[in-house]
């Protein structure tokens, strides 16, 4: 994030998917880390859906550490923008955030040049933690950031 962003909540291991609701598989996931700060939604991925260490995980070839130690998304920062999966939403360009589905995931909409995307975010099991808290806290930081706009 840059210096004069400030980090307002993130949470890790979620897994990203490029649509309006989580799938029920997560061969199209990306695993990551979702930052929100006082003017963008940062999804940080791995690259990866981490789907080929849960089975070498079952198939007892990599023990349960190391498996555990690669799930790890608390390391990423913003060189993962380059991972296959990062994302980067301007406050400003959000057009909907919604706790949504069955497994409660969070439900972002956003505006690009090629038209409306989606990104559905939650853990591999279960719903986002804190989800509708998720939404408060990234539609506050949108009206803080369309307020000081305004004022400038």
């Amino acid at each position: 994030m840059t210096m004069a962003e400030e980090v307002l909540a993130d949470c890790e291991k979620l897994l990203k998917w490029d649509a309006p609701k989580r799938k029920q598989t997560v061969f199209s996931a990306k695993l990551g880390r979702l930052v929100v700060t006082d003017e963008r939604v940062v999804f940080l991925s791995t690259g990866s859906n981490d789907l080929t260490i849960g089975k070498a995980l079952a198939s007892g070839f990599v023990s349960p550490i190391v498996g555990t130690m690669s799930s790890s998304t608390g390391h990423l920062d913003e060189g993962a923008l380059a991972n296959d999966g990062s994302l980067v939403i301007p406050l400003g360009a959000i057009t909907k955030v919604e706790v949504k589905g069955m497994f409660k995931a969070l439900t972002i909409g956003y505006r690009t040049s090629e038209g409306e995307r989606f990104a559905s975010l939650a853990p591999k099991n279960g719903g986002i933690p804190g989800g509708d808290s998720w939404v408060e806290l990234i539609e506050g930081a949108r009206a803080r950031l369309q307020q000081r706009s305004a004022g400038a």
